[in-house]
């Protein structure tokens, strides 16, 4: 019986599937306020990674740059 009340208190768990973009692991992130997104096999049901903030922000240093700015003379 303690159980079946805990299991109405529960929520269904956030996660994203291996397409998805890094805007839509973002948003998720975002939306749901939380700091770890899994990201979750569609065919087997496992999980095979774990986005988190600090990845992200890591990925958008080493690998986005930001346009060159050209200085008026």
């Amino acid at each position: 019986m303690i159980v079946d009340e805990l299991m109405e208190y529960t929520k269904p768990l956030v996660h994203i599937t291996p397409e998805a973009s890094l805007f839509e692991a973002i948003q998720m992130l975002y939306k749901y306020r939380v700091h770890r997104l899994p990201v979750i096999d569609t065919n087997t049901g496992n999980a095979l990674f774990i986005m988190t903030h600090k990845r992200i922000l890591r990925f958008l240093f080493l690998y986005v740059r930001p346009p060159v700015s050209v200085a008026s003379a």
